[in-house]
């Protein structure tokens, strides 16, 4: 059998996208090229092919370690081929991203941060504040895109490459809604509708007066609620999907006044007392 053999690969260090040179002996019979991580690199990624040469394109997802060769494809292998896998002594050395730093910055939820540097696409995941989140890789691998997730409270950007390496963005803080106030449609009366103003009120998922759970409409820029009858007098507190919250001042509600009540004096068994 024609038995694969390598024997050197150049050059020593690259980075995703690059071409790397193996040489050896009946190249032409290898299938499969297997970095360190259990990256298998495949079909159009192998660009060159003969007895003595072959060249492979580095994957975005390659770490540093050994180049193993193979003639038999393992992940297209119907006929259970056994596999002959042949590894270099020597590590191919991966390099990082590079990463443009951004000084602190003010995100609102679904705020969209663009990350700015090279072979971004070797980026494996992205935190806000140790939330993970979806990110996108544009214009080949030079700029990151992420949405800060509602639910997602201050600290730090972190990116994470396929090598297991943390790449700090920067930091940040979220938007809380400001210039809160309440003020009555009429009074503030239980079946009667309140109005809350303010800046990003948008943000808000929840709303309570004094611990009573309001149901309330967003509507042009505002929170409306109607009073409920068990509400009591307090701060209205609005909640945000990170779990922080922000109040209104206190509010009084209407209380019944009682301006009479006939008859005064009562005997057993008299029947209607009458309340105004």
């Amino acid at each position: 059998t024609e038995g694969i053999v390598l024997d050197s690969f150049s050059p020593a260090a690259a980075m995703p996208g690059d071409e790397v040179t193996v040489k050896g002996d009946y190249l032409y019979n290898v299938q499969q090229i297997v970095l360190n991580n259990g990256v298998y690199v495949t079909g159009d990624q192998i660009t060159a092919k003969s007895r003595r040469e072959l060249k492979f394109i580095v994957p975005s997802n390659a770490v540093t370690g050994p180049v193993t060769i193979g003639d038999v494809d393992e992940n297209n292998n119907p006929d259970g081929l056994i596999p002959n896998n042949v590894p270099s002594k020597e590590e191919l050395v991966i390099g990082d991203p590079t990463i443009e730093v951004a000084k602190e910055c003010v995100l609102k939820a679904g705020n969209v941060v663009t990350v700015r540097g090279k072979h971004l696409d070797m980026i494996k995941s992205v935190s806000f504040g140790g939330l993970n989140v979806d990110f996108e890789v544009k214009y080949s691998g030079f700029l990151l895109e992420a949405a800060l997730p509602a639910e997602a409270v201050e600290g730090d950007i972190v990116l994470v490459s396929y090598a297991g390496k943390e790449f700090k963005v920067g930091s940040y803080t979220t938007v809380i809604p400001t210039n809160v106030e309440i003020a009555p449609e009429s009074r503030y009366k239980a079946g009667l509708n309140a109005v809350v103003t303010g800046n990003d009120l948008d943000l808000v998922t929840g709303a309570s007066l004094a611990g009573t759970a309001l149901e309330y409409a967003y509507v042009d820029d505002k929170l409306i609620f109607a009073i409920p009858a068990a509400a009591v007098d307090g701060t209205v507190v609005l909640t945000l999907a990170n779990g922080k919250t922000v109040e209104t001042e206190a509010i009084e509600l209407v209380k019944p006044v009682i301006t009479s009540m006939t008859p005064l004096e009562l005997y057993a068994g008299d029947e209607n007392i009458t309340v105004k």
